[in-house]
């Protein structure tokens, strides 16, 4: 009896492996871990409210010396901590969604600034800042929907009355 030459060793057709590569699946989840993630929800958090109380303890400490410029330097602390604890949550969030996804998550924050107070600056400032975030809006939710992660649009609906 003659051998068949599928049986032949090395044959794709024998192992029944495709000679074509493996598709790439799609990125399921988020890039980092749920430890990580938590782990920099909690410095952003707790740098934040040490910030807020250095910011406080400084301008208490102003009133009760009776300086004014201890009060304002305590609020552009806790202001200074709070803009940087939101850039960093934008970059690290937009970071969860892809590699360069925290350029988009920062240009969001810097467009929501120029919508806020630009009008300060020049009167067409808060026009290009809320175009600005509306594209890194979308961009966010393409990448979110790219990475299938859970999105949703207004209130949950768990079936709890609240």
């Amino acid at each position: 009896m003659a051998k068949r030459r599928s049986r032949r060793k090395g044959n794709p057709a024998s192992t029944g492996r495709s000679t074509r590569p493996p598709a790439k699946r799609p990125p399921r989840g988020y890039r980092l871990s749920t430890r990580t993630i938590s782990r920099w929800t909690r410095v952003l958090v707790y740098t934040t409210l040490g910030g807020y109380a250095i910011g406080a303890v400084i301008a208490i400490i102003g009133l009760f010396m009776q300086d004014d410029t201890l009060p304002a330097l305590g609020l552009g602390v806790a202001v200074l901590v709070t803009a940087v604890a939101l850039a960093g949550g934008a970059f690290l969030g937009g970071q969860t969604l892809a590699r360069f996804g925290g350029l988009i998550g920062l240009a969001f924050l810097a467009g929501a600034g120029l919508a806020i107070g630009g009008g300060a600056i020049a009167p067409w400032l808060p026009a290009l800042g809320a175009a600005i975030a509306v594209l890194s809006i979308i961009g966010l939710v393409l990448l979110g929907i790219r990475r299938r992660v859970p999105m949703w649009l207004g209130a949950r609906n768990d079936g709890s009355p609240d």
